[in-house]
């Protein structure tokens, strides 16, 4: 199930595993399964897990380790909100549905993304990216 998020979750959000679990689930349509409830030694803390939306759940019961807990974020590889390459798929996403644009003020250091007609502005540009792109498609 999907989690609804506040403008303010989003803008709050450091760049890093929280803020790619949100842009894995929101922009590129990741769904939420439950993780194991026991391991090779018993019961185990559990809750949900990512998994991308061609996965299936027998495919990501088979990945997940053996032992422990699996964090929500377990099959997340791609850091959108720290590595710029990877926030450009973020664009390519959206893009799909929403003119976008970026601003660069150098005096300022500080880049302005919008996307539709939501928009963020940051140092960071993969966090100004996710940030636009999730305000966008929450529409919050």
């Amino acid at each position: 199930m999907t989690q609804t998020l506040t403008r303010e979750q989003v803008t709050n959000a450091e760049p890093g595993t929280d803020l790619n679990v949100m842009v894995a689930e929101h922009i590129f349509g990741w769904r939420r399964i439950s993780g194991p409830t026991h391991d090779y030694d018993g019961v185990v803390e559990h809750g949900e897990v990512l998994v991308p939306p061609e996965m299936s759940e027998a495919h990501a019961y088979a990945m997940m380790p053996p032992r422990g807990s699996v964090q929500i974020s377990y099959f997340i590889n791609r850091n959108w909100s720290e590595d710029i390459y990877r926030a450009w798929m973020v664009i390519k996403q959206v893009e799909k549905e929403w003119a976008w644009e970026m601003k660069m003020y150098n005096v300022a250091c500080e880049v302005y993304v919008r996307i539709g007609r939501k928009d963020y502005s940051s140092e960071n540009v993969s966090e100004a990216i996710c940030k636009a792109a999730l305000l966008a498609v929450l529409d919050i």
